[in-house]
């Protein structure tokens, strides 16, 4: 994971978005605090379906296949 300063970020936004669809990723950083981070967006779609497999569980304890199926999925569309 590269950091990059906010100013850097917004002289070569470009730039930053063809490093991140290449599948790096990158965090933002303005006055030595990380304020964002630039993820390839596949990645943050399978992130929020497995979120939505975790909180299946939280509310049943278990998961029927189809359950766990159609929330895999979900990060596909």
């Amino acid at each position: 994971m590269r950091e990059v300063e906010a100013s850097e970020a917004q002289a070569q936004l470009s730039q930053l978005l063809d490093d991140v669809e290449q599948g790096e990723t990158i965090v933002i950083v303005r006055h030595g605090r990380s304020v964002a981070r630039l993820v390839p967006y596949a990645a943050m779609q399978q992130s929020e379906a497995v979120e939505a497999i975790k909180a299946l569980r939280k509310g049943h304890g278990s998961i029927t296949v189809d359950e766990l199926q159609s929330a895999r999925d979900e990060g596909r569309k």
